[in-house]
């Protein structure tokens, strides 16, 4: 099993079990899944050990511990940091003007910035789940 997180497609490769007309048994091949194309599992008897699991990887989200908030001027990312994956969950980006003299501009859009952050951390970070927030910004951001 491979992942690419580039590509978002798992690969699943292993040895032909049963020979059809155009594969010969042993032979290796590789299925492809990828987002957006539906594919059916079927197995005769579920066990509640892989449903669950099935569960877990389609909400990775879930086993997270750590939330980061990734900023700089205008720009922030808000990620969900498991112990194998990093779930991007929301991304900010508004325009902030420069400073200007005499202008309230700048000082208005980044109060705007700052709270499309904080509403964005109180609708996709559970605080009772989540041990830790991280917020990592350049000095002038903070």
């Amino acid at each position: 099993v491979d992942f690419d997180p580039d590509t978002l497609q798992v690969r699943l490769s292993g040895p032909v079990r049963e020979e059809a007309n155009h594969v010969r048994m042993g032979s290796y091949h590789t299925l492809t899944l990828e987002l957006g194309r539906n594919f059916s599992i079927e197995k005769e008897c579920w066990d509640q050990i892989f449903l669950d699991r099935i569960e877990e990887a389609c909400h990775p989200e879930r086993g997270a511990e750590l939330a980061a908030v990734v900023m700089n001027t205008g720009l922030a990312h808000l990620c969900l940091v498991t112990g194998s994956l990093t779930v991007v969950k929301a991304k900010i980006d508004l325009t902030v003007p420069k400073k200007r003299t005499g202008s309230s501009n700048h000082s208005k859009a980044v109060k705007r910035f700052y709270e499309a952050v904080y509403q964005a951390i109180l609708r996709h970070v559970d605080f009772s789940k989540i041990k830790c927030l991280l917020l990592a910004s350049p000095g002038y951001v903070k």
